[in-house]
């Protein structure tokens, strides 16, 4: 996991999730009477790194399972590995759509961008309905330029015709050019598929720059729902010139399920993290893997693989399940940011 670059609140929460699981489980004897140790491996968001991370990892004979923080960029480069060595590979975060088609050992228990972009363009064409949209897509990033075409794909041909994109590739956000094209698109809805750090910078920039009160901003899963976002537009949310914010992502503390439920309460009395989205995904599937191991008895990794993949189980958002093409199908949260921090608006069930 990325600890010390990028996202520091990504690997917090699912460390958070990952010590409780292991708490309660040694608290009980262990899993069928062994105890379970957690290894942090910090892969700082290096390609190189992490792959050299992976290949002791898939060696170590101990090892029951990786819960992979990494972005989408390098977790389908080295999640192969994990397959080839039959090792149980769980991705709270990373959605890339080539993530599920690896299956195998390798779980993606997160939605994917393709999912999720089908959520945002039916949000956008039933509730916002803009008359003119700019998309904002960073071709150096596979997360930004998927969910940027998984978008307009989704959006109907009406819909398609109003939209125009603009899509960069430099090592620094071009704001200066952003601000041109918005100025002159005019548009009254900007899909920033970001993650939120650079999401806010352009954000920022637009706010200091240009009139958004008519204009509503859009996001995928990359801006995050946990307490820190709030905070993130700190200064724009608390204007007098207001403006919108909507974005997706795989659970929510509004949620209200007994099992959501459950773990919230768990999960809080852990530490002072509040469970983010990350932390929640990460508890579900450890106590999910568990249930598996204590029924079967046993830890054979290609039984319990094959038990993962064949059985339906309801989780934090709801029913869960992996599809027979590797997709994972569950719920995906509709988002609201606002002053007060952020809401759930909807729970789409696929």
């Amino acid at each position: 996991m990325a600890v010390t670059r990028n996202l520091p609140d990504m690997p917090a929460g699912v460390q958070l999730a990952a010590k409780a699981f292991i708490e309660k489980m040694n608290r009980s004897g262990g899993l069928l009477g062994r105890k379970l140790v957690l290894k942090i491996v910090d892969d700082q968001s290096n390609l190189e790194l992490s792959y050299a991370e992976t290949k002791r990892i898939i060696e170590d004979p101990n090892n029951l399972l990786t819960i992979g923080i990494s972005s989408s960029n390098i977790a389908v480069n080295i999640a192969p590995l994990y397959k080839k060595r039959n090792r149980i590979y769980a991705l709270p975060y990373a959605t890339n759509v080539r993530l599920g088609k690896i299956k195998g050992s390798v779980f993606q228990i997160c939605f994917n961008d393709d999912l999720q972009s089908k959520i945002l363009a039916n949000f956008v064409e039933m509730t916002v309905k803009p008359k003119r949209i700019l998309i904002l897509t960073n071709k150096s990033d596979i997360y930004s330029d998927d969910l940027s075409t998984f978008f307009v794909k989704h959006l109907s041909h009406a819909f398609k015709i109003k939209s125009k994109q603009f899509s960069y590739a430099d090592s620094k956000i071009p704001l200066d050019k952003i601000i041109k094209v918005i100025q002159r698109e005019n548009p009254d809805l900007i899909f920033i598929p970001e993650i939120k750090v650079n999401a806010a910078i352009i954000v920022r920039t637009l706010y200091k720059n240009l009139d958004l009160s008519n204009i509503t901003l859009l996001g995928g899963d990359g801006w995050g729902a946990d307490h820190q976002n709030s905070g993130i537009f700190t200064a724009e949310m608390n204007s007098p010139r207001r403006f919108k914010f909507y974005y997706t992502d795989h659970w929510h503390k509004d949620i209200n399920n007994a099992l959501s439920r459950k773990d919230l309460q768990e999960l809080t009395t852990k530490g002072r993290v509040f469970p983010n989205t990350g932390a929640m995904l990460t508890y579900e599937f450890l106590n999910r893997l568990a249930a598996i191991i204590r029924k079967r008895k046993t830890i054979n990794r290609k039984l319990l693989i094959h038990d993962l993949r064949q059985t339906a189980y309801e989780g934090v958002t709801g029913h869960v399940r992996f599809a027979s093409n590797g997709e994972t199908i569950r719920a995906v949260a509709l988002i609201e940011l606002t002053t007060r921090g952020s809401r759930l608006i909807k729970l789409y069930n696929p």
